[in-house]
C-alpha cells in the first residue's frame, strides 16, 4: 500500500520562565523548535487542522515533542490535555467515509523529561483498556505533580504512539500544558506586522509569556490616543479587528496583558503602518470610471493585482471557467439610457483572457449580465450588452492563472445600429484557382440600408443592398483570410468572420471512385506508390467507417481525410497489402482497411493500425477469404486525422508470377527521363493512361485505345511522376523522370 504523508511547518506555542504555559491547537503547523514524525492536515482533523502520522508495519513508532523548556517549572502541578482518535487508512479527502480502527492497534504514551530527554517518565498511557473505538475526536487529560518538577527544572513533553497492527492514522490535536501562574504575566506581547496592514483593521500580535488569560488593547490615530479603540478586554485572543482603517497611515497600540495575579505593567505603545491606497480599478470598491462613451484605454492587468479568483459565475458569463484567477482591474460605466452598449477587447497580449460585466460587485464571481473568455485565442473578440438608464456595470478584465495578465485594448461604445447576420463558409477552387473561395451569406442587413463587404487581403471591396452570398478569392492555400461586413450608413456596426483558410486542395484519390490502382509485384518494393500524403485530405462519406486507429470523420484540420487505392486480388487468392512510411517523408503514423464491394456500396472486409513496419498498416488476404480476382478498395489515413503522414502503399505475393504478367501486359515506354512526349507501346490495346504527381494529384488522363500512345508531358513542372497504363484487365505503374 503506497503510504502518503503531508507536511505543513508552523505551530504557535508560548511558555513563560515562571511556569510552563503551552497551548496548540496545530491551525497554523509545526512551531519552531517542536521535533516529529507527524504531519499537520485538514483531512478528518478534530478541528481546524490536526498532527496526524500513518502507522503501519513499517512504521511503528513516531513521537510528536516539545521543545525543551528551560528552567520553566515554578513547581506547581502540571495539567496536560489533548484531544486524539484513531482512524483507518485511508481518512479524509481520500475517503469520506471514516472507519474507526478497532482494538489491538497498539498503544500511545504521554511522556515528560526534566533532562532535555535524555530521561522519560510516562504520565498517560492510552490503549485498549481506555480507548473508546469511535469515529471522533476524545479528550485525555493527566497531571504531572509540582514534586515532579522543582522549581526551576527543565520541562520537555512528548506523545510516543506505538504501532501494533492494522493500518490506521492517529490524530493529535488541542494539545495544552499549563502550570499555575504565581505572578502577573510579562509585557512581551509584540505586533506581528510583516508587512503593511490591510485597510480592513486586522492586526495581531504574539503570545504573552508568563500564561496570560487575556489582553487589554488600546489605538489612537497619534502616540497616546485612543480614538480608534478605547482600552478594552479582547479576551484570551491575538487578533483583533479594528473596522476599517485609512490608507498610508501609522497608528499607536498598547498590548497589556493580565491573568488571574494582576496586569502586566510597563507595557510601552507600539506602531503599525497600513498599506498605501492602491490604483482606481483595483478591486470594485475602486474602478476606474468610464465617464462617457466612446470610451477606448490601453493597459495592462499586472498594473492592478490579483484581488479575485475562481470562477467568473455559474450564469451569463460565457464560460464558468477560472478567469479570475490572473490579475484584475476593474471599469465602471453608469448608463444614461436605455440601449446597447458594445464591449471589445483588442490587442492582446495573453491567451485566455476574459471579459466580464456585472451589475453588483457582490456578483463578481457568482453571476454575470455578459462576458467572454478568449482560450488558446488572442484573437479581437467583443459583445453586445443592453443596459438601462442609471445602472452601473462593473466590467472586469481578468485571465486564468496562466498568464497571470495581460496587456489589451479595451474599447466601449454605444450601439446606435444592429449588426447584419452574416454566416461565413470557405469554398474550395481546386479544379480553378488551386485555392479556395470565401462566401459571405448575408441573412440579414440590420438597421444598414447597404453593406461594405471587405477583407485583409488587399481585394476590392463590394457593396451588397440586400441579402444574398457575396463572394471573394481565389486565395492562395495556407492564407488565412478574415472578411469584415460594415454598416455603410453606421460604421459602429460590423461583422468579421474569424480567420479562414484551406490547408491544401484534396488529393486525386481523395474519393473512392478515384482510387489510384496498385500493381502487385512479388515484394513491397516491387511496384510501390510512393509520395503519398493526406494534406488537404477530406472525409470521403463512405460508409461504414473504419473501427481501427480512430478514423475521425469530423475532423476538419486539413488532414482528417481518407485516401483511396485499389487492387486486384490475384486469381490464387493470396495478397498483402502494405502501407509504410515514404522514404523521402517524414512518415508518421496511419490507419488502414480494406473494403470489398463497389464504391458507395462497401463492405469492410479488415482493418488494421500497426501490424506492418512501425506505425503503419499491413492486412494478409489468403485463399480461405474468397477475394480471388476480385477488385478490393485501401482506405488510408492519419491515426486520429489529425496531422500530416509521408507514405507509400503496395500490393504484393510471393506466389504472384511477375514474369507471366509482364509477357501478358507487355508494354514499353520510352524515353525516360522525358523532355516533352513520352512514348508507350504494348502488344494489346491500351484502353487508358493517367499520370499522377507526387502528391497524388492526377495531371494528365487519356483514353488511347489502341497499342501505342504519346503522352504530351511539356506543360508539366520538372520532377518525378507515376504513369499508369491499363492494358485489358491488367494496370501498370511506372515511374518516369520530367526534365
Amino acid at each position: 500500500m503506497k503510504k502518503i504523508t503531508f507536511f505543513v511547518a508552523l505551530f504557535c506555542f508560548s511558555f513563560s520562565f515562571s511556569q510552563v504555559n503551552i497551548n496548540e491547537n496545530f491551525d497554523s503547523g509545526t512551531p519552531a523548535g517542536w521535533t516529529d514524525d507527524f504531519s499537520n492536515t485538514t483531512d478528518a482533523a478534530c478541528s481546524g487542522s490536526s498532527e496526524r502520522v500513518n502507522a503501519y508495519s513499517s512504521n511503528a513508532e513516531n513521537n510528536l515533542t516539545s521543545p525543551n523548556l528551560v528552567a520553566a517549572s515554578n513547581a506547581t502541578d502540571l495539567t496536560v490535555s489533548f484531544d486524539y482518535q484513531i482512524l483507518d487508512y485511508p481518512a479524509g479527502w481520500q475517503d469520506p467515509v471514516e472507519d474507526p480502527t478497532p482494538a489491538g492497534w497498539g498503544s500511545a504514551e504521554l511522556q515528560y523529561s526534566t533532562d532535555d530527554g535524555t530521561t522519560w517518565t510516562t504520565a498517560l498511557t492510552i490503549d485498549d483498556a481506555n480507548h473508546v473505538v469511535a469515529a471522533s475526536c476524545a479528550t485525555m487529560m493527566a497531571t504531572i505533580p509540582a514534586a515532579s518538577l522543582p522549581n526551576g527544572s527543565d520541562v520537555k513533553l512528548r506523545i510516543i504512539q506505538t504501532w501494533a497492527a492494522g493500518d490506521y492514522y492517529f490524530y493529535v490535536d488541542n494539545f495544552s500544558a499549563t502550570q499555575v501562574a504565581l505572578s502577573p504575566p510579562n509585557c512581551d506581547a509584540s505586533l506581528t506586522v510583516t508587512a503593511d496592514v490591510g485597510v480592513e483593521g486586522d492586526i495581531s500580535w504574539s503570545a504573552a509569556t508568563g500564561a496570560p488569560s487575556g489582553y487589554n488593547l488600546t489605538v489612537g490615530s497619534s502616540s497616546g490616543a485612543s480614538d480608534i479603540l478605547a482600552t478594552t478586554d479582547v479576551g484570551d485572543v491575538t487578533t483583533y479587528n479594528l473596522g476599517t482603517l485609512s490608507y498610508t497611515t501609522t497608528y499607536y497600540a498598547t498590548i497589556e496583558s493580565y491573568n488571574d495575579n494582576g496586569v502586566a505593567t510597563g507595557c510601552t505603545e507600539q506602531t503599525f503602518v497600513t498599506e498605501d491606497e492602491p490604483p482606481a480599478g483595483t478591486d470594485c470598491n475602486n474602478p476606474l470610471t468610464v465617464a462617457a462613451l466612446p470610451y477606448n484605454t490601453t493597459d495592462n492587468t499586472a498594473n492592478y493585482g490579483d484581488d479575485y479568483n475562481g470562477s467568473v459565475g455559474a450564469t451569463g458569463c460565457g464560460t464558468t471557467n477560472n478567469y479570475l484567477n490572473g490579475d484584475d482591474v476593474v471599469y465602471a460605466y453608469t448608463a444614461t439610457s436605455d440601449t446597447s452598449i458594445k464591449v471589445a477587447l483588442s490587442s492582446i497580449g495573453s491567451t485566455y483572457s476574459g471579459v466580464f460585466v456585472y451589475t453588483d460587485c457582490a456578483d463578481i464571481g457568482t453571476a454575470c449580465v455578459a462576458g467572454f473568455g478568449n482560450g488558446s485565442s488572442t484573437a479581437n473578440y467583443d459583445f453586445d450588452v443592453d443596459v438601462s438608464n442609471g445602472t452601473t456595470y462593473y466590467i472586469v478584465i481578468s485571465t486564468w492563472a496562466t498568464p497571470q495578465s495581460t496587456t489589451f485594448t479595451l474599447n466601449i461604445t454605444e450601439n446606435t445600429c444592429t449588426n447584419p447576420t452574416v454566416d461565413f463558409t470557405v469554398v474550395s477552387d481546386c479544379d480553378n484557382s488551386g485555392g479556395f473561395m470565401i462566401e459571405a451569406d448575408i441573412t440579414d442587413l440590420g438597421s444598414a440600408t447597404s453593406l461594405t463587404v471587405s477583407d485583409d487581403q488587399g481585394s476590392t471591396n463590394q457593396s451588397a443592398s440586400a441579402t444574398g452570398v457575396v463572394s471573394f478569392g481565389p486565395y492562395a492555400n495556407g492564407t488565412d483570410v478574415t472578411l469584415t461586413i460594415t454598416n455603410e450608413q453606421d460604421l459602429t456596426c460590423f461583422v468579421s468572420s474569424d480567420a479562414l483558410t484551406q490547408s491544401a486542395c484534396p488529393p486525386a484519390n481523395d474519393t473512392c471512385a478515384n482510387a489510384i490502382a496498385i500493381t502487385p509485384g512479388n515484394v513491397f518494393t516491387d511496384n510501390p506508390i510512393t509520395g503519398q500524403s493526406n494534406v488537404g485530405a477530406t472525409d470521403s462519406g463512405e460508409m461504414p467507417l473504419p473501427d481501427c486507429a480512430s478514423y475521425d470523420p469530423a475532423d476538419t484540420s486539413g488532414n482528417g481525410g481518407d485516401l483511396w487505392y485499389s487492387v486486384t486480388i490475384p486469381s490464387d487468392g493470396n495478397l498483402t497489402i502494405e502501407t509504410d512510411a515514404d522514404p523521402t517523408g517524414s512518415g508518421g503514423d496511419g490507419g488502414m482497411a480494406v473494403y470489398t464491394g463497389t464504391c458507395g456500396s462497401l463492405t469492410l472486409f479488415d482493418c488494421d493500425d500497426d501490424d506492418g513496419n512501425g506505425a503503419f498498416g499491413q492486412i494478409i488476404i489468403d485463399p480461405t477469404d474468397g477475394l480471388a480476382d476480385q477488385t478490393v478498395y485501401i482506405r488510408v489515413w492519419e491515426y486520429s486525422g489529425n496531422s500530416v503522414i509521408n507514405f507509400q502503399v503496395a500490393a504484393f505475393s510471393a506466389t504472384l508470377s511477375t514474369e507471366n504478367f509482364n509477357q501478358e501486359v507487355a508494354f514499353s515506354y520510352y524515353p525516360n527521363p522525358v523532355n516533352n512526349t513520352l512514348t508507350l507501346s504494348a502488344q494489346k490495346e491500351i484502353s487508358n493512361v493517367s499520370v499522377f504527381n507526387m502528391l497524388g494529384q492526377q495531371v494528365i488522363r487519356t483514353a488511347p485505345n489502341a497499342v501505342s500512345n504519346v503522352v504530351d508531358m511539356s506543360n508539366l513542372q520538372s520532377g518525378a511522376y507515376f504513369v499508369q497504363v491499363t492494358i485489358g484487365q491488367a494496370v501498370e505503374t511506372v515511374r518516369v523522370i520530367k526534365n
